[in-house]
C-alpha cells in the first residue's frame, strides 16, 4: 500500500511545470483511539503553525485508513482554513467512514488550490475503537 503513496506522488511530479516549486511529503502513520479527534497537519502541529501557500497551485492529497480494532466507528475528512490564522476551517464535502474489513483510501485533487491552510482529521466514535491514518500529499506552487 506504501507504493500507492509514491506512485501518486510520482506521477503527481511528472506532470510539474517549470514554473512550479514543488514539495511533497508521506507523513507517519497517527493513532487515534478512545472517541478522540485527531488532526494532521502537513506543515506545522496546529492552525497556528501551519505554513499557509497564500496563492493559487496544484495540490493532491491521499489518505490511507485502517481500523486496528476491525470496528467500523470512524470518519476521516479534509479541512481547509479560510483564514491565514487557521482559526476558520471549512470541511470537504467527501468524507470517508472507516470500515474495519480493509485499508481505505480518501483522494483530493485541486489544480487550482486557493485556501490557505489545510489538515486530515480522524474522528473516533467508538469507545474501544482504534484507527491509524496516513497522509501522502504533493503540492506545485507558482513562482
Amino acid at each position: 500500500m506504501k507504493q500507492i503513496f509514491i506512485f501518486c506522488i510520482v506521477l503527481f511530479a511528472l506532470n510539474a511545470n517549470a514554473q512550479f516549486k514543488q514539495e511533497f511529503q508521506l507523513e507517519t502513520p497517527d493513532t487515534s483511539s478512545a472517541s478522540q479527534t485527531h488532526y494532521v497537519y502537513p506543515t506545522g502541529t496546529s492552525g497556528a503553525t501551519e505554513t499557509g501557500y497564500g496563492d493559487n497551485g496544484s495540490l493532491a492529497i491521499v489518505i490511507k485508513t485502517d481500523s486496528l480494532s476491525g470496528a467500523t466507528a470512524g470518519t476521516v475528512s479534509i479541512e481547509f482554513a479560510a483564514d491565514d490564522a487557521g482559526t476558520i476551517w471549512v470541511p470537504w464535502t467527501t468524507t470517508l467512514t472507516v470500515n474495519g474489513a480493509a485499508s481505505q483510501y480518501l483522494t483530493y485533487d485541486d489544480d487550482n488550490f486557493s485556501y490557505y491552510k489545510w489538515r486530515a482529521k480522524i474522528v473516533n466514535t467508538g469507545a474501544t475503537q482504534s484507527n491509524k491514518m496516513q497522509v501522502a500529499w504533493a503540492y506545485k506552487r507558482r513562482d
